[in-house]
């Protein structure tokens, strides 16, 4: 039985996949991101990340051969999963791909993909909670910005998902399975029958796994509009004018009743003395002043942002275009699924009317 390896995207159901479905599984051996297996999680990040100067692809295979011949004597399916293998940040996939070939042999492809609309504004909060410089000027800014990086170090790269699709159909040596991100919440039913018979798995188990409430110590909540104000203070940081971060500072906490506590406000302070602007030494200060406001952010509702319409339109090009790729004009059914994506968002085909669009 070939592996399956789960290669994102990320931004798209992955970490709940990893550590509330494939690992839990029966009929499923779990050898991926988030397995708890400290070696195996080493040469995973090896693949996805080391660059060909430290790459070896014999400690990688070393790495998983007894996971992997336990697996069989199990009878159980090994199954790997990284979202990153289908980033730009680190390498370009292909890399990833031949090496998972290299160490796996011939292996299946399980592909989430996502509605490009909802998908960067996912993965937008997600950079401007690390602070990314781009990310703290506004939401179009990071996505111009991040445009004129179309390849490797890109943010939004992975709306090429016809070209990765491609890259893992040429060279994966196995069957490439594409699943609409929307079915998790639009479709469960089918989201079952699709995954059943991707893995192997029983359907009715696969069902009962899906059912099952997700963790909240697991789950990933989303991001307010009051945390978007807060986190964007940091661009005074970025210009390196620490008297317009202060009165920022104190703006958005006033305005929100949110507290700054003490200790908290002299790491800031200590930081600011010392001229230190770098965003990674100052992610501390966001986390503390977030998890001091005693869980005023956890039922809040999401942020609503949107890019401008140029930028709208860009990205409703290049959804069309990468439909095209994969043989599907506007307004099919995607992958088997009743899933359409149109410009705006995604819907089923039978209950268009209702469906989110793109939320």
């Amino acid at each position: 039985m070939r592996p399956l390896v789960h290669v994102g995207m990320a931004k798209a159901a992955s970490t709940y996949l990893q550590r509330e479905f494939f690992s839990r599984l029966d009929g499923l051996a779990y050898l991926g991101k988030n397995s708890g297996d400290d070696a195996l999680a080493a040469a995973g990040h090896r693949i996805t990340r080391a660059s060909s100067l430290v790459w070896s692809e014999e400690d990688a295979r070393s790495a998983f051969q007894a996971a992997i011949e336990q697996a069989e004597a199990d009878n159980t399916r090994p199954i790997f999963s990284d979202e990153d293998l289908s980033v730009f940040k680190f390498l370009d996939p292909k890399m990833s791909c031949d090496r998972l070939r290299a160490v796996l042999g011939p292996y299946d492809i399980l592909f989430v993909v996502r509605h490009p609309i909802s998908w960067l504004r996912s993965q937008y909060l997600f950079r401007l909670t690390r602070l990314i410089p781009s990310t703290l000027f506004g939401y179009d800014e990071w996505f111009g910005q991040s445009r004129l990086r179309p390849h490797v170090g890109s943010d939004t790269a992975e709306m090429n998902f016809a070209a990765l699709i491609d890259v893992y159909s040429q060279s994966c040596g196995g069957t490439v399975n594409i699943v609409p991100f929307e079915l998790f919440k639009l479709d469960r039913e089918a989201l079952a029958d699709i995954l059943a018979g991707v893995t192997g798995c029983d359907p009715s188990a696969v069902r009962r796994q899906l059912e099952i409430p997700r963790d909240k110590q697991q789950h990933k909540r989303s991001i307010t509009a009051t945390e978007v104000e807060l986190y964007q203070t940091a661009k005074w940081l970025i210009l390196q004018r620490p008297t317009e971060f202060r009165e920022a500072i104190e703006t958005v906490c006033r305005d929100n009743q949110l507290t700054i506590p003490d200790e908290v406000r002299e790491k800031a302070e200590g930081l600011l003395s010392r001229k230190e602007f770098r965003p990674e030494k100052w992610r501390p200060f966001y986390t503390r002043l977030r998890r001091a406001q005693d869980g005023k952010f956890e039922d809040g509702a999401p942020a609503e942002i949107d890019l401008n319409d140029r930028n709208r339109q860009l990205v409703a090009n290049k959804l069309e275009q990468q439909l095209r790729k994969l043989g599907y004009a506007p307004g099919d059914s995607l992958f088997g699924t009743d899933v359409v994506y149109s410009a705006d968002g995604a819907c089923l085909n039978r209950a268009v009317a209702d469906a989110p669009q793109g939320r």
